[in-house]
């Protein structure tokens, strides 16, 4: 599953109405319904804002950092 479909899934699951979640993502209405309906895509900061009303952390697969011993 993608990030995509999984952000789609979640948002589905958290009960909030579209209209609610993009006044706590601070997104326009319009952004999140083009992005529900697979129009378009979010980067940057859209996505972390949506990431972050889900309350979900988007943690980059293979970082080398992730890993690393100190």
């Amino acid at each position: 599953m993608t990030v995509t479909e999984q952000l789609r899934k979640t948002m589905i699951a958290s009960g909030m109405s579209q209209a609610e979640l993009a006044r706590l993502a601070e997104l326009p209405d319009a952004v999140l319904s083009r992005f529900r309906t697979g129009e378009t895509n979010l980067r940057g900061g859209n996505l972390d804002r949506l990431c972050k009303a889900l309350d979900l952390e988007l943690v980059k697969r293979g970082s080398k950092t992730k890993n690393r011993r100190t």
